[in-house]
């Protein structure tokens, strides 16, 4: 059985804003589907979020150690 979420748990999960979530999933960033007029982020949108977030924490790592 699949978990959904609203965009406003899913910003609670990611550590982001309710904005942020909608912005990801215009930008095609993070799996969704609507329940009529409201949006649901799945359980895979969600692990798609934070793989996005932690690949970015690593190349940021990365660049702060060349430059130090």
């Amino acid at each position: 059985m699949k978990k959904e979420f609203t965009t406003k748990e899913a910003a609670e999960i990611l550590g982001v804003t309710d904005s942020r979530v909608r912005q990801m999933v215009l930008a095609g960033d993070i799996d969704h589907s609507y329940f009529g007029r409201l949006l649901v982020i799945t359980q895979t949108g969600i692990e798609q979020a934070q793989e996005r977030q932690d690949r970015r924490t690593r190349m940021f790592k990365t660049v702060v150690k060349r430059a130090a």
